[in-house]
């Protein structure tokens, strides 16, 4: 869980430097 959660706040920081990147990554969610 603490994993997934991790995984959340990078996601975030991505969306904001690349939008295209996280919406692959971000979207597994």
């Amino acid at each position: 869980m603490g994993r997934e959660n991790g995984m959340k706040v990078t996601c975030q920081v991505a969306s904001k430097l690349n939008k295209s990147l996280i919406s692959k990554s971000c979207d597994l969610d």
